[in-house]
């Protein structure tokens, strides 16, 4: 095992051990790291001239100290192994950074020895439609008449910056955590990351919109954006129940990307998700006052 920075890692050999691991994410690919996380390292594994397993570590430099945080728009990193030795390596790589890096944050896919637990919803679009639908919560169902009887309809042309502009005037307007970098972030993963943008229009206004991202077998629902309007008419049901029908029948998993809100978590479930677990592992060696600024 290697700690690499990235101008050392071979690309290819990189997001090909992303793309045939055991749990393929699109947030482990290079040119996502390097939009969300831009002086991110790696931990290595190579065999044979391969990468067979990977670790992404964002860093940042703080007070003189370097530290591993979990960046906006990366739901989960860790471990990505084409092998069966998750556990195995996830404890080489942590017993690996507690003599280097003094504090560590992240969110790590999958099941394992280490970390607190957290709950994702995904649904398995392998069905048809019909079958799906049925799965749906009779509140969901109720509010999917209300969306078809105000009109609305969806379509795949509306730009990202419009997306951001809806948050931005609803939830964003009492967020404080999003900084004018991270909206450009998200405006550089909808331009260089395969992805489509989906916006719900009520009367040739756009009332609601969400980004899409696609990699290996599974739709990421990144971000979303809302009215008034759009909530008044159902308009989130209305667009998350048009990617499913559009997708349905196929191998695909449709990845809500959470949540630990419980609101959040029964509004994705009540599509039909079943939740997938994945962990928070925090590790602390700051003694005060660093500690004081990583409560």
């Amino acid at each position: 095992m290697k700690l690499l920075k990235k101008i050392d890692i071979d690309t290819e050999k990189w997001n090909a051990c992303i793309a045939s691991s055991d749990n393929p994410l699109i947030y482990g690919l290079i040119a996502y790291l390097d939009i969300v996380a831009k002086d991110w390292q790696g931990l290595v594994w190579e065999d044979n001239d391969e990468y067979v397993a990977v670790f992404p570590l964002p860093i940042r430099v703080r007070y003189g100290l370097k530290y591993v945080y979990p960046p906006f728009f990366i739901q989960q990193l860790g471990l990505f192994t084409r092998g069966n030795n998750r556990d195995e390596l996830e404890k080489e790589a942590f017993d690996f950074l507690n003599g280097k890096i003094n504090f560590i944050e992240l969110y790590v896919k999958g099941r394992g020895i280490l970390g607190t637990k957290r709950r994702n919803c995904t649904l398995l679009l392998n069905n048809s439609y019909d079958s799906l639908r049925l799965n749906y919560s009779s509140n969901h169902k109720r509010n999917l008449k209300k969306a078809q009887k105000a009109n609305l309809t969806v379509e795949c042309r509306v730009n990202i910056s419009e997306i951001v502009n809806l948050f931005r005037l609803d939830k964003g307007a009492h967020l404080d955590t999003l900084q004018n970098q991270d909206y450009k972030n998200l405006q550089n993963i909808a331009i260089e990351i395969e992805s489509e943008c989906y916006g719900v229009y009520s009367d040739g206004k756009l009332i609601c919109g969400g980004l899409f991202l696609k990699f290996k077998g599974r739709i990421t629902f990144l971000f979303s954006g809302n009215s008034e309007e759009g909530k008044n008419k159902g308009a989130l049901f209305f667009l998350l129940d048009h990617l499913i029908s559009i997708n349905a029948n196929k191998q695909i998993i449709f990845d809500f990307e959470g949540s630990e809100n419980d609101g959040l978590r029964r509004f994705y479930l009540g599509f039909g998700g079943e939740l997938e677990i994945y962990r928070f592992i925090r590790v602390t060696k700051l003694k005060f006052p660093f500690s004081l600024f990583k409560k």
